[in-house]
């Protein structure tokens, strides 16, 4: 099998790698970050990305610079995980994305047993469980409830807001078990974002342009400086790290719960915020959901599923078992 550089993984493995964390950030409350950190390159991703900094400009025209650059950023990694991203995006916003529509209780039961099988590999990976690493646990586990159980802002457009708010937005996206679009909702960016991409690229704006160069900027900065704290505390605090990592996936899974009843949603339609007992008439193409509780099956306000969603969460498990192989074999 061809290797790819650093590490021990072949491009066909960096490239499903990356095809799985595409079509994770299609689904709100699920982050890229876990599956990169249970399938064995998130660290390796992360040494990737803060590796782009001041030396890059200042050895760009120097000769023999560009295979300096290649070599330092990880650059065939990079591309062949970005590769996998883009086409498990494409294809998450084309097949998943209609799953989740039709049957969201069997879809996030997939993702359920995803999730939770990959607290139990994280666990693992942790050296020694003591009274230390313990408390970082349940110190993410409580901060990730928290995140996952705030109420959506207000949204505003204000540049050091949208700034601020792109810098969280991408520090979520490489943090297990909290998803950038989930973050975006609760900044109340979605309905600023969103609507400016399409602005900008139907009716072209200045005004919605700059929306998107301040949270772009903000992207950047949060990528850059997040990924460099997250690898300075993996190298320092290796054990802890990964305690609360552990913790964070584990708080996840009450965001993912596979039968729950919107609470507070956006209605395209109308073009506002609704709050209050959610109507099963209601198609649920006209509306984003942004806050939902969860219930029982028998309590669930449509077809349950219940058979066909046990039987996803067996497979989501049993993928994160496979994903794990992959590492092993150096796929």
């Amino acid at each position: 099998m061809m290797n790819i550089g650093k590490g021990s993984n072949s491009w066909l493995g960096i490239f499903l790698r990356g095809l799985s964390m595409g079509i994770a950030e299609v689904i709100p409350g699920v982050s890229g970050g876990t599956i990169a950190f249970i399938s064995g390159i998130y660290e390796r991703l992360l040494n990737a990305i803060q590796s782009f900094d001041l030396w890059i400009f200042r050895s760009l025209f120097k000769k023999g610079g560009i295979k300096e650059i290649w070599d330092r950023v990880d650059g065939a990694f990079i591309l062949t995980l970005v590769g996998g991203m883009a086409s498990g995006l494409l294809f998450g916003v084309l097949v998943i994305s209609h799953f989740l529509e039709e049957y969201p209780p069997v879809i996030w039961g997939l993702f359920f047993g995803l999730i939770s099988a990959s607290a139990i590999w994280i666990a693992r990976s942790v050296p020694k469980w003591d009274a230390m690493t313990i408390t970082y646990f349940l110190a993410g586990t409580l901060l990730a409830l928290l995140i996952t159980n705030l109420s959506p802002a207000e949204g505003n457009t204000a540049w050091w807001y949208i700034l601020i708010s792109g810098c969280i937005a991408i520090c979520a996206l490489i943090l297990p078990g909290i998803s950038g679009s989930f973050m975006l909702l609760l900044l109340g960016l979605y309905t600023v974002v969103i609507p400016a991409v399409k602005t900008v690229i139907t009716d072209f704006s200045m005004q919605a342009l700059s929306i998107l160069v301040f949270f772009a900027i903000g992207c950047l900065i949060g990528l850059l400086t997040f990924a460099k704290l997250l690898s300075w505390m993996f190298k320092t605090y290796h054990r802890q790290t990964l305690a609360a990592m552990t913790g964070f996936v584990v708080g996840s899974l009450w965001k993912i719960w596979p039968w729950r009843t919107p609470r507070i949603w956006f209605d395209k339609v109308q073009n506002q915020l609704v709050r209050g007992i959610w109507d099963p008439s209601v198609s649920i193409h006209e509306v984003r959901v942004i806050k939902e509780v969860n219930v029982l099956p028998s309590d669930y306000a449509g077809n349950p599923y219940l058979l066909a969603t046990c039987l996803a969460v067996i497979t989501g498990i049993t993928l994160v078992f496979l994903l794990g192989r992959l590492d092993k074999k150096g796929l």
